[in-house]
């Protein structure tokens, strides 16, 4: 299987900016992590990002009207090159966490919300995870242990790709993913992937 790459979206609210097309062209497929409208608009929105590449969105708490109800579910589980990946909108909730809980083992996580990039490994790499032991861990051990603690190894915010809000800059990313188990390959988001807006405020405000 060839390695993918996904482009990561969210919190867009009802605007698509064609700024977004070079650092997405290419990918495999695109996942939009939810507010993905404004009250309205989410059906518009997707149809731009479709035309990029196949799109899979989930429902935001903006995502409030009854197109987004018919359009957007409030996650999905999807196996991509044999990882296991789940797109929600608020990780850090009781819904979020039930999301996990019922897919779990969960490699990736693909969440929004806050407008702000993250990436969060749930366990040390490299095979240095300590054992109850003490001594070192394989790297399936510690998969293992993290999918058991958190329930996912790899949570990804790509940010927020719409208007900016809060002073904070506006961003997408792409996620590489090498086919699961591949010479002991493990998930690796691109760092060259992450797209930043720091000036253009596309309609924003503080």
């Amino acid at each position: 299987m060839p390695v993918l790459r996904i482009g990561l979206v969210a919190d867009t609210h009802g605007v698509f900016d064609p700024a977004l097309e070079s650092p997405l062209a290419g990918v495999s497929s695109i996942l939009h992590a939810g507010d993905v409208g404004n009250h309205g608009g989410a059906g518009g929105v997707l149809a731009h990002f479709t035309s990029i590449a196949p799109t899979t969105a989930v429902r935001g708490n903006v995502d409030d009207d009854a197109e987004a109800a018919e359009l957007l579910p409030e996650n999905v589980l999807l196996t991509l090159n044999g990882w296991r990946v789940l797109l929600l909108h608020i990780l850090d909730s009781a819904a979020g966490r039930a999301a996990v809980a019922v897919h779990r083992p969960v490699d990736v996580v693909i969440h929004g919300h806050s407008h702000s990039y993250s990436v969060v490994h749930s366990v040390i790499h490299h095979g240095n995870a300590p054992t109850a032991a003490g001594s070192p861990a394989a790297p399936a051990a510690a998969a293992a242990s993290a999918a058991a603690g958190t329930g996912w190894r790899l949570a990804v915010n790509p940010g927020s790709a719409g208007p900016a809000r809060f002073s904070l800059g506006r961003s997408a990313a792409v996620l590489t993913l090498p086919p699961k188990g591949a010479a002991g390959r493990d998930v690796e988001p691109c760092s060259c992937g992450l797209w930043e807006d720091r000036a253009q405020r596309l309609g924003g405000g503080s």
